[in-house]
């Protein structure tokens, strides 16, 4: 298994980022998102947007692999951030989102917040699937959340608990 580096998202980070998102973008059915990202809308929505708190990047041999940011939006209560992540699907590492969360995870220990929460399409059984295995429990579903091509999909909202 290769080694995985985590470390904060750099500029240099930002273009392969946009790659990895893209193509999850293109291929369509796991993600919200149905925009092309460029690198300064990338940056504005994990990096350095008024909400975000946190982007990790998770590297194996210099390319960028995966990716997993916190943001605190007004919907979720004071002390909730919103947690998203995406790896590459071309070339795919085992155990990259896995690090990230681990990193993630350490990264907010103490610092005041106690729920991280996860809104995944009820359609994208690997998110579903990840973020389960990293502890999160369902709390609440949207119905028939409209998305790309007008088709109504539920999300559902996974929480974990932060340590403190």
């Amino acid at each position: 298994m290769p080694t995985i580096i985590v470390r904060p998202v750099q500029e240099q980070d930002l273009l392969a980022l946009c790659d990895i998102l893209n193509e999850i973008i293109s291929i369509g059915g796991s993600t919200a998102y149905e925009g092309v990202f460029e690198a300064q809308s990338f940056d504005a929505v994990f990096v350095s947007g008024e909400s975000c708190l946190e982007c990790l990047v998770a590297v194996v041999n210099g390319t960028p692999m995966g990716f997993q940011a916190v943001a605190h939006y007004p919907n979720l209560p004071d002390d909730w951030l919103d947690i998203s992540t995406f790896a590459r699907v071309s070339g795919k590492v085992k155990g990259v989102g896995s690090a990230l969360f681990s990193d993630m995870a350490k990264l907010l220990a103490g610092r005041g917040f106690s729920y991280l929460s996860a809104s995944i399409r009820s359609d994208n059984q690997q998110g579903l699937a990840f973020y389960s295995k990293m502890g999160f429990e369902d709390y609440a579903v949207d119905k028939a959340i409209t998305v790309e091509k007008g088709l109504p999909i539920d999300r559902i909202s996974k929480k974990y608990r932060l340590q403190s």
